[in-house]
């Protein structure tokens, strides 16, 4: 019986996956370019702004003192839900096993949030939210981990649809969209500016573009 290697997320590198998985990484993509530019056209009422605006100076406070669980748990948490990924096709899933078997290489994780079909566990996986870093000094690498639970959910769904993603490194969230052998991500949008109602439009749109591939 042929041997697996076991790979767990947190040792997975951008290098390593792209090397090992063909993936290309590219500094434009269409898909990328449509959910810029749709979720500048998503309305953020009075009522989300003031609870933005909350968060945001809480978070101006502690930026520099919170561990990864508090930021986690006193930001991150808080305007994820918010937006409120939870409907009757799918949920948000926090901490649950993801794995997958490509060829030779068994893919195994749990991700810090994923957004997928079901009510009591996951099926289908849309989006991942993976690895909370307070700066790029931190053991890791957060882009390759995140990758490598997009990876993962693109082999459960055999790659019929794209998978979108989200990695965090200290104020700064990126985005991210891997559809077959490509993938992109934005330079970042600070949180502790106004871009945080930019990063909320987005994860706002990123619902709708999942209530549509549910249909």
């Amino acid at each position: 019986m042929e041997t697996k290697e076991v790979k767990n997320f947190r040792y997975c590198t951008t290098e390593w996956i792209d090397e090992t998985f063909d993936l290309e990484q590219k500094k434009n993509m269409e898909l990328m370019t449509k959910w810029l530019e749709s979720a500048q056209q998503i309305n953020v009422s009075e009522f989300e702004k003031n609870v933005l605006l909350h968060y945001q100076n809480v978070f101006s406070d502690k930026v520099l003192f919170w561990n990864e669980i508090e930021l986690a748990e006193h930001f991150i948490g808080p305007i994820i839900s918010l937006v409120n990924f939870n409907t009757k096709k799918f949920s948000s899933f926090i901490d649950r096993p993801l794995q997958a078997e490509f060829e030779n290489i068994m893919l195994s994780g749990n991700p810090d949030l994923m957004v997928c079909s079901g009510r009591e566990k996951p099926r289908q996986p849309y989006f991942c939210f993976h690895e909370y870093k307070k700066s790029l000094e931190q053991q890791g690498d957060p882009q390759g981990q995140l990758l490598a639970s997009m990876l993962t959910a693109q082999i459960i769904n055999e790659n019929k649809i794209p998978i979108y993603g989200i990695y965090i490194i200290g104020r700064s969230w990126h985005f991210v969209v891997l559809n077959e052998k490509e993938y992109c991500v934005t330079e970042g949008h600070n949180a502790l500016k106004t871009e945080l109602f930019e990063i909320y439009q987005l994860l706002k749109r990123l619902k709708e573009i999942i209530i549509d591939m549910t249909k």
